[in-house]
């Protein structure tokens, strides 16, 4: 078990040159063929954070940067993370089409904990895999309820100069929406949408609201997902080694997401996030394992409950000394449990799942494994 609670302070500060100002302010507009609406230079400027931990237009950035934002994750309709990167180059998530689904994030042939996945500025929890052919002692890094995000930004290549020595792989960092992305300018406003994926007939509910003035804002949202398998175009449905169709599984998964929002005067603002994700997984595995003659029956559940609460701080003087300083408190918490349940046939007097006998056992196994 290990224990992660932390706190984190930051400072930048910016020295930007007059020319430099006096060509932005004075930057020409570009009107487009065949209309009479013109944008101006800054509009075509994506605005990037992770690359620098500031912000920064994605031109600028020396590192290789890729966002994908709520409209474009809305299209998609991923129901995992392998759905979600599946059109991005050099980044793979591999599935487990036995029993755990999506697996740890790999960028440029580096994944599971050398991959740094945040939402919001918090680090995921680890991932962890028990490995062996009994495939029971897993732990995935449960990314975030998509329905929930406003962009995803994804950093390929070493960051530990800003974020720690174990991000070699790269950084995958989730933003969840803020009130304002709901209100759009109004004084309240609300969504709701419902989602169906062939993939695993899975059928999905959605539901946010957000209200407020200038001075405090609020947000709840909350989603709700059940699932099934996922199809391939195996034709054995045999309970045996050869089997090449999915295991039957049924998943339920939900979510929450809260949001206060303090402007407590224009240099000081306050943010206080709630997110809770839970997730129940049901699996018959008739994939049997050569490495397991003994067992002729598998079935399992995998239950798994993250918290965070996460308090943010910014400062932005009117003095113009540096450009803005934030912090940033939080708690999170998560855990796995796995319970699998094996049939065991001719074993010997120990219950083996490999040596021969004339025994028949019943085989309890349980995995658990929790991060503060």
């Amino acid at each position: 078990m290990k224990r992660r609670c932390l706190a984190r302070l930051r400072a930048t500060v910016r020295v930007t040159p007059v020319a430099a100002v006096c060509a932005a302010l004075g930057a020409p507009a570009i009107a487009a063929e065949g209309d009479n609406k013109s944008i101006t230079l800054a509009a075509l400027n994506e605005v990037v954070v992770t690359a620098t931990r500031t912000e920064e237009r994605a031109d600028s950035v020396a590192s290789t940067i890729t966002t994908r934002d709520a409209r474009q994750i809305e299209h998609a309709q991923p129901v995992d993370e392998t759905g979600l990167f599946a059109d991005e180059p050099d980044i793979d998530v591999p599935r487990d089409r036995r029993r755990f689904g999506a697996g740890s994030i790999n960028i440029r042939g580096i994944e599971d904990n050398r991959v740094l996945q945040m939402v919001d500025g918090v680090r995921l929890p680890d991932f962890f895999s028990g490995g062996g052919p009994s495939n029971i002692s897993s732990a995935t890094r449960d990314a975030p309820e998509f329905s929930f995000l406003k962009r995803v930004e994804v950093l390929r290549g070493p960051a530990s100069s800003l974020y720690g020595s174990d991000v070699i792989g790269g950084v995958v960092a989730y933003a969840t929406k803020d009130p304002s992305d709901l209100m759009q300018g109004r004084k309240a406003g609300g969504e709701i949408g419902l989602n169906w994926n062939g993939i695993d007939n899975g059928f999905g509910q959605t539901a946010g609201v957000a209200g407020g003035n200038d001075t405090i804002q609020g947000l709840f949202m909350v989603a709700n997902r059940n699932a099934h398998e996922m199809k391939n175009m195996g034709s054995d449905d045999s309970n045996s080694v050869n089997r090449t169709r999915p295991n039957p599984q049924d998943v339920h998964t939900q979510a929450w997401l809260g949001k206060i929002l303090l402007n407590a005067s224009p240099e000081h603002k306050f943010k206080l996030t709630y997110e809770h994700r839970e997730g129940h997984t049901d699996t018959d595995i008739q994939r049997l394992s050569t490495a397991l003659p003994r067992v002729i029956s598998t079935n399992g559940t995998e239950d798994l409950n993250r918290d965070r609460v996460s308090l943010d701080y910014a400062w932005k003087p009117a003095s113009g000394m540096l450009d803005q300083l934030t912090a940033q408190v939080y708690y999170q918490e998560s855990d796995t449990r796995t319970l699998t349940n094996q049939v065991r046939s001719n074993t010997s007097t120990g219950c083996s799942a490999s040596t021969r006998g004339t025994s028949l056992c019943n085989v309890e196994l349980g995995f658990a494994f929790r991060q503060e």
